[in-house]
């Protein structure tokens, strides 16, 4: 369609750079699902939308994905020859760098084809960096979190060459990019101190429930008949399992009828090689009060939001999760971290509530005091939390993401 053609019937032609996609077998979640339900929403608009997936583990192919043309691309011969002749010293720093020109090679060859109007990059990985200076097309980075304080905050060392390297590298992006946006004034003021004065954008991840057939067969298998409070999450320092974990002997001590539940993929972080073993030799004595179930899909993950008497989130740092936004649309209560952005999108004891973040004597405090109320009022909440979630609807936030492209893009044409 000629350019002229789609400005008159504001038809952009859309392209979404990313690692991960809801394509593969492999992907973890958040910036998976965020991409997808955008990008199946704009398509359902009437917009044209390309994603092109970077990968390490599958080969290169090009295929449709409900409606969405993906382009997927292998990159890893960096690491591969680096980590074989200089020991690995930069190794990561050259995927780094490869990334980002695979990414500006194949949309300058995706623009060609069809012409983009507005390219979308992750702030994760600096994969826009030699786009920003060589791709003749707007572009826009969202940020979904800031590296520098997340690694300090998942506990990995900051002094290595490599750590140092991908955290200038990223916001060498950020810096040179005209446009940012995402979801939270907490992460926000994180890239305005490293960068400066930007028009940074305040745009809200959009919730969406999206598996209408449940599957109970997970639930029932662990938890049917249980009262439960939920972590939901892979189990990485910054999200929080191990303050939960330190906070919870006291819950079980004078609780005897509690019970947690952690859903979740393991993970291995510098305080342990795995965060799951952890977690059962900290709770050792209450292990029959303990379930660990796997990360699985929404439809079974589901029915074991809805049976729980709420959600925990203690994390550390966050950006309003994707776990926070499903809980409440379910209409169950979260219980969330102060200062991890969740204050901005909840309200204490109105539509959830709320602990500071890192403070195991607080968050055991919060845990008995939530534990303790009545099940009407827990429902009570979770429906403030549900009715609250109107203004995050797909259908206003995708409206505001439209209107910021077509803002960007009139800006590059000098209008």
């Amino acid at each position: 369609m000629p350019t002229s053609e789609r400005d008159s019937t504001r038809i952009m032609h859309i392209a979404f750079v990313t690692t991960e996609f809801v394509s593969e077998a492999y992907f973890s979640g958040g910036l998976a699902n965020y991409l997808y339900r955008v990008a199946r929403a704009l398509v359902a608009r009437g917009h044209e939308v390309d994603v092109l997936l970077l990968c390490d583990n599958q080969p290169d192919k090009r295929f449709v994905f409900d409606s969405i043309r993906v382009t997927r691309v292998k990159f890893g011969t960096a690491v591969r020859l680096f980590g074989r002749f200089r020991r690995s010293r930069f190794a990561w720093p050259s995927m780094y760098v490869e990334m980002a020109l695979r990414s500006w090679r194949h949309l300058r060859r995706i623009h060609h084809e069809r012409p983009v109007d507005i390219v979308q990059f992750p702030q994760l990985s600096g994969m826009g960096v030699f786009s920003l200076f060589l791709l003749r097309v707007p572009q826009v980075i969202r940020f979904s979190s800031y590296t520098p304080t997340w690694n300090i905050a998942a506990g990995y060392p900051r002094e290595s060459f490599d750590a140092r390297f991908i955290e200038w590298w990223e916001t060498l992006q950020l810096h040179f990019a005209r446009h940012i946006f995402g979801p939270t004034q907490a992460v926000k003021e994180m890239i305005l101190d490293a960068v400066g004065e930007k028009d940074i954008r305040l745009i809200p991840t959009p919730i969406y429930n999206e598996a209408e057939a449940r599957d109970d067969a997970v639930y029932h298998e662990h938890l049917d008949g249980r009262r439960y409070a939920l972590f939901i999450g892979r189990l990485d320092l910054h999200k929080g399992p191990a303050v939960l974990g330190q906070a919870l002997p006291r819950v079980f001590a004078e609780q005897p009828d509690f019970t947690i539940a952690f859903v979740g993929k393991d993970s291995r972080t510098p305080l342990a090689p795995s965060m799951r073993e952890w977690l059962r030799q900290q709770l050792a004595p209450w292990l029959d009060r303990v379930v660990f179930v796997d990360q699985t899909d929404h439809a079974r993950l589901y029915p074991i939001i809805e049976h729980a008497r709420f959600v925990v989130l203690p994390a550390l740092i966050d950006n309003m999760p994707n776990a926070a936004l499903e809980t409440m649309a379910l209409g169950r209560p979260v219980l969330g971290a102060r200062g991890a952005s969740f204050e901005e999108f909840m309200t204490e004891g109105i539509t959830g509530f709320l602990s500071p973040a890192g403070d195991v004597p607080a968050l055991a405090d919060k845990l008995l005091e939530v534990w303790r109320l009545p099940d009407e009022r827990l429902a009570e909440v979770g429906r403030a939390a549900r009715e609250s979630c109107a203004r995050f609807a797909p259908d206003l936030v995708v409206d505001q993401l439209v209107t910021y492209y077509e803002e960007i893009i009139r800006q590059a044409k000098g209008r």
